[in-house]
């Protein structure tokens, strides 16, 4: 069994102590000497090169010995890293996707994994010239939509793997997002339940309201309280105690009914003190 020792490690260049009394070296170096891997170049700016030699491709790592990325995927498959050619990968390997805004190294198609994935289902338009070829329709009867994984577009693999039937995209909702808006005249968001947005939807299931009085309540343009004229921030106000729903507050008059616990003699009382007072 190794011992601990407070002594300075015994590589060059190294400040760390060396724990270990039979290797006078720090816990890195001696993972290192387990590995077989060799010292990693202390100059952040030197670019290492493959440790193949007919290769000029830069290295994944700035360890002694590592190789660039197709000739370690080589020697990971069994095929020795020295008879393996790279020429036909190096315009690919070092050349950028071919969208502006991506700065990641081109794949495929002249475009990196996303993006490349992006214009085999249609999600990215690219000019033919780059050679994309798209997804054949799912597998799904009646889906005309381009497969993504085994052979199902998006929307059914998604069922596939959540374990449920496959089953028509629904007309509404997560599958054709954006496409129909929420029943709610003033609100333009995505219909996903019952033909409303998310936030509606929501608020009709906690105040237990019908489709018919939730639009009633949301056509209201201004403060229901007598004395308020805000317009805006408008919110459901209802009763904590029985739940019922009694009307739309803005935010101000909301929050103050609740500060005081709607409680009747305080806010009458806080009303003369106010006319008392001015």
């Amino acid at each position: 069994m190794l011992k601990l020792s407070m002594t300075k490690c015994s590589e060059a260049d190294c400040e760390n102590a060396a724990y270990y009394i039979e290797e006078s070296i720090c816990p890195t170096h001696y993972e290192r000497r387990r590995r077989g891997t060799g010292a990693r170049s202390r100059d952040d700016s030197e670019q290492q090169k493959c440790a193949v030699s007919h290769c000029k491709l830069p290295a994944n790592a700035r360890t002694d010995g590592s190789m660039c990325q197709p000739h370690f995927y080589a020697k990971w498959r069994g095929i020795n890293p020295e008879d393996y050619s790279t020429a036909d990968q190096v315009g690919m390997y070092l050349e950028k996707c071919w969208v502006d805004t991506c700065n990641k190294r081109a794949t495929s198609y002249h475009l990196c994994k996303p993006h490349a994935k992006a214009a085999r289902v249609g999600r990215l338009e690219v000019p033919p010239e780059l050679g994309v070829k798209i997804n054949g329709p799912c597998s799904f009867e009646g889906c005309e939509v381009p497969y993504e994984a085994r052979k199902l577009c998006h929307s059914h693999y998604d069922q596939f793997r959540r374990g449920e039937e496959l089953r028509p995209l629904r007309t509404y909702g997560k599958y054709i997002k954006g496409e129909h808006v929420c029943a709610i005249v003033k609100c333009s968001k995505p219909a996903t339940n019952k033909g409303l947005c998310s936030s509606h939807s929501s608020s009709m299931r906690k105040y237990r309201l019908s489709l018919g009085r939730l639009q009633e309540l949301m056509a209201v343009q201004q403060c229901e309280n007598p004395g308020c004229t805000n317009t805006r921030r408008l919110h459901i106000d209802h009763d904590h105690e029985t739940g019922e729903v009694r009307g739309m507050l803005c935010s101000g008059c909301n929050t103050s009914l609740g500060h005081l616990q709607e409680d009747i003699a305080r806010i009458q009382g806080l009303a003369a003190y106010k006319l008392l007072h001015s």
